[in-house]
């Protein structure tokens, strides 16, 4: 009684396994003879298509190249720096990573979103961007409520050495 009992334990077993149906596939719809091959368009040529007309005249010709690496330094020539002293104030520092590329990211959007200078600082093993020389903590704290409001979520007011500036 036990082996008839295993016996169909075992027929039904194989009954569930393997008694699922499968789609049926007709081989007539799915294969395109070569001469129905033949038959398609190939013919597209994608320079039919119009391009936009670009107005080159508009754009002011220079032969003078500009150095991004240099603005993104904020490279000050020593006369802008010469009547200037450096005080004791604030910055709003945006970003502390260890990642040079993040930092470098993180520089290039702060360069372009702010009208305060911008500051790349390296204090090992961390890039710091930092923005503004800030004379107060509350003008520090109205740019950082700007930058978080820009995308800038981890923004902090930092005590730094700020160029001063001329009045």
């Amino acid at each position: 009684m036990r082996s008839l009992m295993s016996i169909f334990a075992v027929i039904a077993a194989l009954l569930i396994c393997c008694g699922g149906s499968h789609p049926t596939v007709r081989v007539d719809e799915g294969v395109q003879t070569p001469a129905e091959k033949e038959q398609w368009n190939e013919e597209f040529d994608p320079m039919t298509l119009g391009d936009y007309k670009l107005d080159i005249d508009a754009v002011k010709m220079t032969d003078e190249a500009v150095d991004i690496d240099k603005l993104l330094r904020n490279h000050q020539d020593a006369d802008t720096t010469a009547g200037r002293s450096q005080i004791q104030g604030f910055r709003v520092q945006l970003i502390s990573t260890r990642n040079e590329e993040e930092a470098r990211s993180v520089m290039r959007n702060a360069v372009i979103s702010f009208n305060e200078p911008t500051y790349r600082e390296y204090d090992n093993p961390y890039y710091k961007i930092r923005v503004g020389d800030f004379r107060s903590r509350y003008e520090a704290s109205k740019v950082q409520e700007k930058a978080i409001e820009m995308g800038f979520h981890e923004a902090w007011v930092v005590r730094a050495m700020v160029w001063d500036r001329l009045q």
